[in-house]
């Protein structure tokens, strides 16, 4: 079937993120809570198969795009995501009360 290839790869994609979310949900594993650079090893996964496979949509789409610009503008966003990320959680509220907790 035509671009159930697509879908599957949107669905697998989804599942990804949700289960980060989820193992990083401490209300549901509230002990065995990932550790933050755990989170950030798999955020950066994640972001690499995303990166892969917008490179991929995108040179079958757009056959002469150039793939090594669109990789390191991809890889740039990304890191920049993760600095921002980082940025944002040392600075949350209540950082304190939740490191505290055995």
């Amino acid at each position: 079937m035509p671009g159930s290839e697509c879908s599957g790869e949107r669905v697998c994609f989804s599942a990804s993120v949700f289960l980060l979310l989820l193992c990083n949900d401490c209300d549901i594993l509230e002990l065995w809570l990932n550790r933050a650079w755990l989170g950030v090893v798999a955020v950066l996964i994640i972001g690499l198969v995303l990166i892969f496979s917008l490179v991929l949509a995108m040179t079958t789409l757009f056959p002469i795009v150039n793939v090594t610009v669109l990789s390191f503008i991809s890889a740039a966003v990304l890191i920049a995501a993760l600095l921002v990320g980082a940025l944002v959680y040392s600075l949350r509220p209540g950082k304190a009360e939740s490191e505290a907790l055995p």
